[in-house]
């Protein structure tokens, strides 16, 4: 903290969230790779058109991962990816999804390996480093692409905000206080990575961080600080293509949270869908290469459809859910 004090009339607090730290940064930062700024990005273009990258390895099972493989693999750049989990995006999906994107990174031939991580890096004579794992395993790379995830930033404000997992907010985006601090939180909102908020339609406490979310939620607020009175209740939603497949996170995807949830796999077709169930209605899902569900799904979710009736139905990968 600089001790600094600035004089406002509304604040909006839209701190985001810096990159999770390694271990070895500092010691192997010319061979670690971050994709979160704009000059991040430009590093990783500027250091593969001049073919100073061939081989990579790609730390993390999110959806940052999905990028760094789709831009390396573009290039033919030999990829290697290590995740700590059991299976990729284990805490979101069940075990025959993650054996349907194992399929998917065999395909693309990257070297992909589980339940493991990072334990040393040392050096090599040819300008580049060898990695071993906590599975004595050696992966030999040209540099490392670390997706690890970001710590939010929500320090500012702690004594009068109030914070859970992150910045607790009203239906307008503006911030909750701590008992007494009503005054001081007076026409402070707060956006985007940092939000903490009730979803309505999952019925929990939630925290989202991507760049949908981040771009809604801002003009929401800036909305509200200019005079406006519109509420946040939208259907969270993610959807990249990598690796020649489509990956969506429609609504609330916690695993842990959903009373069940229902697969539906067609892995001829590479397709997958898992919807999540509470209380009888469908929360989320995880749509791989079946974008085309989207519109209908967000309608259930938001429409708190019944789905009692129709989930025999639904766990039947070749049913319409179009005609249900």
């Amino acid at each position: 903290m600089s001790g600094n004090i600035f004089s406002y009339g509304k604040l909006l607090i839209a701190s985001g969230g810096s990159v999770r730290a390694s271990d070895f940064e500092k010691e192997f930062a010319d061979k670690i790779f971050r994709l979160q700024t704009l000059e991040d990005a430009e590093r990783i273009r500027d250091l593969v058109l001049r073919n100073k990258v061939n081989k990579v390895l790609i730390v993390g099972g999110g959806f940052i991962a999905l990028e760094f493989a789709g831009i390396f693999l573009k290039f033919e750049i030999e990829t290697s990816l290590v995740i700590k989990s059991k299976y990729f995006w284990e805490d979101y999906i069940s075990e025959a999804g993650g054996v349907d994107i194992a399929e998917i990174f065999k395909k693309k031939h990257i070297e992909y390996f589980t339940d493991d991580e990072i334990f040393k890096i040392e050096r090599t004579e040819e300008s580049g480093i060898v990695v071993i794992t906590r599975n004595r395993k050696k992966i030999y790379a040209d540099v490392i692409a670390l997706a690890i995830g970001i710590t939010r930033n929500i320090e500012l404000g702690r004594r009068v905000l109030n914070i859970g997992e992150g910045i607790k907010v009203d239906e307008n985006l503006k911030v909750k206080t701590l008992p007494g601090m009503e005054e001081a939180g007076r026409e402070v909102y707060a956006a985007g990575d940092v939000i903490e908020y009730f979803d309505a339609f999952s019925g929990k406490e939630r925290i989202i961080g991507n760049w949908n979310h981040s771009f809604l939620t801002g003009h929401i607020a800036g909305t509200n600080m200019a005079g406006g009175s519109l509420k946040f209740h939208s259907t969270a939603s993610y959807s990249i293509k990598s690796l020649d497949q489509v990956f969506t996170f429609l609504g609330d995807t916690d695993k842990k949270w959903a009373d069940e949830t229902i697969v539906r796999r067609l892995p001829l077709e590479n397709k997958y869908t898992e919807l999540f169930i509470k209380n009888g209605k469908l929360i989320g899902a995880v749509l791989i290469n079946t974008f085309q569900l989207k519109p209908l799904l967000t309608k259930w979710i938001e429409e708190g459809r019944d789905l009692a009736q129709i989930k025999s139905a639904l766990a039947d990968s070749d049913s319409n859910l179009e005609i249900l």
